[in-house]
Parts: structure tokens; sequence; C-alpha cells
């Protein structure tokens, strides 16, 4: 009777622990503290840069320089990813009114004194943008 019970419990216990296992969730939040600065750029022309604190930019050279958060999640090689879910969105309209300013070329760490040629909109990405709904 015992090692029934034992058995069961077992059965149980793995079924349960499979379960659990195969279910990753992970929050993440944002603050409010977005940041718009509208600045002459090299160019002559003025442009919006939209920023928001511990938030990486876009890397697309040309495009909007936009916030970005990527989210890693480790996921066993065995796994199947059958479901993504947002349980919740804010999102926030922010009326602009210069185009977002373009992200320009990275600048390697031993020509920080060196002037890099600034690059203007790329006009084929999103630019110019005046409305552009902000998700936090």
């Amino acid at each position: 009777m015992n090692r029934r019970i034992m058995f069961c419990s077992l059965v149980l216990l793995c079924i349960f622990a499979g379960i659990v296992q195969g279910q990753i969730k992970h929050q993440v939040a944002f603050s409010s503290n977005i940041q718009i600065i509208e600045e002459t750029l090299d160019d002559g022309e003025m442009y919006t840069r939209v920023d928001m604190p511990d938030l990486l930019q876009t890397d697309s050279v040309g495009y909007p320089a936009l916030p970005v958060k990527y989210v890693k999640l480790l996921v066993p090689a065995s796994a199947e990813v059958t479901n993504v879910v947002i349980n919740t969105v804010k999102k926030q309209k922010l009326q602009l009114m210069h185009t977002i300013e373009p992200m320009q070329k990275p600048v390697p760490i031993n020509q920080s004194n060196q002037k890099q040629d600034f690059v203007k909109p790329d006009k084929k990405g999103t630019n110019p943008i005046s409305l552009i709904p902000l998700t936090r």
C-alpha cells in the first residue's frame, strides 16, 4: 500500500514538474520618464530626440533613433515556443514638431575626437515622423 502511494506521488510530482518547467514568465516594465529634446544637428535641420533612461537606441543608421528594449529568454533546445502573451500595454501618443533624429554611425573609441559625417534621414524609412505612438 505504501509503495502504491509513493509511486502515485512520484508520477504526480513528475507531471506537475513538467508543466511548471514548461512555463516561462517574464515581466518588463518601463518608466514614464520620456525625454523629448529638440535640437539642431550638423545638417542645420531641427530634429526631435526621443529618449528614455536605461534603454538603448535602435541601430539602423539613417532610420529614426528610437528607444528600444531587447528581451532575451533562455529556451531549452528541445522546447517548442507556442504562445507569447503580452498582458498589459499602455500607449501614449506624443505630438512631435520635427522629424525624429536619424541614427548615426557608431564612433570608434579610438576616434572619439574625429568628426563623423552626418547621416541624413533615410527617405525609405519611416521619417519624417510627426506623430508616433510610444508604448510604455
